[in-house]
């Protein structure tokens, strides 16, 4: 099994943000209403790098960014219109049956025609790293120094661990895999926590390709709310650190979303002051801004 398929780091942002900040509020609703006991939560924010939202967004992504990306052209106009081609014909319709019947079968149906038509030849037409376009696949950056640090007994303690750190277990994602989990949307889900209120950044670094920001945007501007139709036809500015432009960016209400200049997957890793500065609006329950 491609290594990829099990590997996408953040993607599970894009799921796991959405459906935990959602439940969490869905419970929230019950304890208000008397019919769940127990004490609430108060979500503050909510922050996704780099996430895998949708799949509909997420695969045509893929065609996008391989062809269009100012950093490491994958494919060239022909081949852009032959892989539109395939998504259309063969990654669409088994998406449509996925979300149709909800089943696991015709989810990892769609999963598998999807990866052997569009992200599977898109990920080895080069050798390149697919966190970030403009290194080789062998890429050492990030450092996985983290690793190690997280299992330190004094970190583990520190946080409340229950088990040892493991960095993207093969077996939690086949789990997730056999389900067909890539194929779902989570849209309505993270379309219910900005209607909710809650502050809600979704940012991608413009060298990644695996959950890259044409997919992002996408899924933002798909976001089902009060603020959609002025959200998706707002106008992306300059979005600067100390008076540096890092990235563009764009908001409406609640909802926020960065283009982040020259980072692949990890965003905090390539850009850190940048990172910061975002991390630290959202978590005040402000829209970021440019200082």
């Amino acid at each position: 099994m491609n290594e990829h398929r099990l590997t996408r780091k953040n993607q599970y942002g894009g799921h796991f943000g959405p459906e935990f900040a959602y439940y969490m509020e869905q419970q929230n609703a019950a304890i208000t209403a008397g019919t769940v006991t127990g004490q609430k939560i108060n979500l503050v924010a909510l922050g996704v790098n780099n996430g895998w939202f949708d799949p509909t967004f997420a695969y045509k992504a893929y065609v996008d960014y391989a062809y269009k990306n100012t950093y490491n052209q994958l494919i060239g106009a022909s081949d852009y219109a032959s892989y539109m081609s395939d998504y259309n014909t063969q990654c669409v319709p088994a998406l449509n049956a996925c979300k149709k019947s909800g089943s696991n079968s015709d989810c990892s149906n769609a999963q598998s025609v999807c990866y052997e038509y569009i992200e599977g030849p898109l990920s080895q037409v080069k050798d390149f790293d697919v966190y970030d376009v403009r290194e080789p696949s062998n890429d050492p950056y990030p450092p996985a120094t983290y690793q190690s640090y997280l299992t330190q007994p004094s970190v583990i303690k520190a946080i409340g661990a229950k088990s040892t750190y493991q960095e993207c277990s093969n077996s939690a994602g086949t789990g997730f895999q056999n389900t067909g989990d890539n194929s779902r949307s989570f849209l309505p889900q993270l379309s219910s926590v900005v209607n909710s209120g809650v502050q809600t950044l979704i940012w991608a670094g413009d060298a990644d390709f695996i959950c890259n920001w044409y997919g992002n945007q996408a899924s933002a501007e798909a976001l089902t709310f009060s603020g959609q139709a002025a959200f998706k036809n707002k106008t992306m500015t300059p979005y600067t650190v100390n008076g540096k432009q890092g990235g563009i960016f764009k908001t409406q209400g609640n909802l926020s979303f960065i283009k982040v200049f020259g980072a692949g997957h990890e965003v905090p890793y390539y850009t850190p002051a940048l990172a910061l500065q975002a991390f630290t609006q959202t978590m005040q329950k402000k829209a970021v801004f440019s200082t």
